[in-house]
């Protein structure tokens, strides 16, 4: 793990996790230790934050947020509206700069701008995919007879796919072939 290793400098590196890990006091223990990280955060580890509880934010319009910041620990917590309410902790972040985002409005029917804080930009910019990765890799572990899995990873662009040459975004780690996950023929090629 980046933690135990003596040689890593930790102003190198930012640590960003999901709501399963993040709390407080894992962000205060990391930010002594000089880890910047950021991560999303469940209602009951905010150690009582006064922020627009959930219940208040829903009824507000899309792309509000509220933030606040503990001087004592150096923790920012930033709440804000998209489709769900997500909070995130962070120890070295900001709410600022604002960026912008697309989002469907069913209201005006069309994508729109709206703001999103710059804390959510960044976790949101080092998580992207790393979700949907996971699931391709517990749906689609395949292991063949050399012994290495192939596993599905998220390409950067659009590739054609080697059998049916429809545009698509996954690979084989290993291999680098690009299969259609979605048709199956990644499970079909390497079984």
């Amino acid at each position: 793990m980046l933690l135990n290793k003596p040689s890593t400098n930790p102003a190198n590196h930012k640590i960003f996790f999901d709501n399963i890990f993040t709390s407080c006091d894992l962000l205060c223990d990391l930010r002594q230790l000089g880890h910047r990280a950021s991560g999303t955060i469940r209602d009951n580890r905010t150690k009582k934050c006064p922020l627009v509880t959930p219940k208040e934010m829903k009824k507000k319009p899309r792309a509000e947020f509220d933030y606040r910041f503990d001087k004592n620990n150096e923790i920012m917590l930033v709440r804000w509206k998209d489709n769900n309410i997500c909070t995130i902790a962070t120890n070295h972040d900001s709410h600022e700069p604002l960026g912008t985002v697309k989002r469907w409005y069913t209201e005006k029917k069309e994508k729109v701008d709206v703001h999103i804080s710059h804390a959510f930009q960044n976790y949101n910019k080092s998580m992207g995919g790393v979700d949907e990765l996971e699931q391709s890799i517990s749906l689609y572990r395949i292991s063949i007879h050399d012994g290495v899995e192939h596993v599905p990873e998220k390409l950067p662009t659009r590739v054609r796919c080697f059998i049916c040459h429809i545009r698509g975004r996954w690979g084989c780690k290993k291999c680098k072939k690009t299969l259609c996950i979605e048709k199956s023929y990644f499970a079909n090629f390497y079984s």
